[in-house]
């Protein structure tokens, strides 16, 4: 199976619509459907794909970022109850938020070695991937020199510091870079502009 990967430029109706009926006029199986406004991710049969990522590519308001044959199972459950449960079990025991940002940190690097990509890419495709999950919003990413700065909205874990996600984008551009960077963040109301510079 394929996922196809595409940011959502400017959310309208019509949009999922116009994409299977372009797969549909290939005779191209959707497996599964992951998103959102922002982003979306489908999983189709592959056969047929050649051409199909070009003609999808003319559809307006989404930016399609390439076909992946990355290993991904979606689980679906709700982030607020997720939250709520982990935070009665970590009390519970005695174990603080900071385990999610370990955790974050290994999902983060596993998600950088499935894509197989240069470190740019890697990252951006990672960082639109939690998107279409609904773990983040990517706001923007800028690469200069040693410093990438990633800047989103919607954390999941914004309730519990960022840990997953800081550890999850630490883990992303460490392992895409193969390299050792520093990561902090500040947060400016809705918006947290993360910052990481290469030690």
């Amino acid at each position: 199976m394929v996922w196809l990967l595409s940011r959502v430029v400017r959310d309208r109706p019509g949009i999922l619509s116009e994409i299977t009926l372009t797969l549909k006029s290939r005779s191209i199986n959707i497996r599964n459907v992951i998103g959102n406004s922002h982003a979306l991710m489908l999983e189709l049969e592959n056969h047929g794909l050649s051409d199909v990522f070009y003609e999808i590519r003319g559809i307006r308001d989404i930016e399609p970022l390439g076909l992946f044959s990355f290993p991904v199972t979606p689980l679906s459950f709700s982030r607020e109850l997720f939250m709520r449960a982990s935070s009665s079990v970590l009390s519970s025991i005695g174990v603080d938020f900071s385990v999610f940002r370990r955790i974050g940190y290994e999902y983060g690097r596993e998600t950088a070695k499935s894509f197989n990509l240069p470190p740019r890419e890697s990252v951006y495709t990672g960082l639109m991937t939690a998107t279409a999950f609904n773990r983040l919003r990517l706001v923007d990413l800028v690469l200069s020199g040693n410093e990438i700065q990633v800047v989103i909205t919607e954390p999941f874990d914004a309730d519990f510091n960022l840990q997953f996600t800081m550890g999850f984008i630490h883990g992303l551009v460490n392992e895409s870079f193969k390299g050792l960077y520093s990561i902090t963040y500040r947060r400016d109301g809705d918006t947290y502009r993360i910052v990481l510079s290469r030690v």
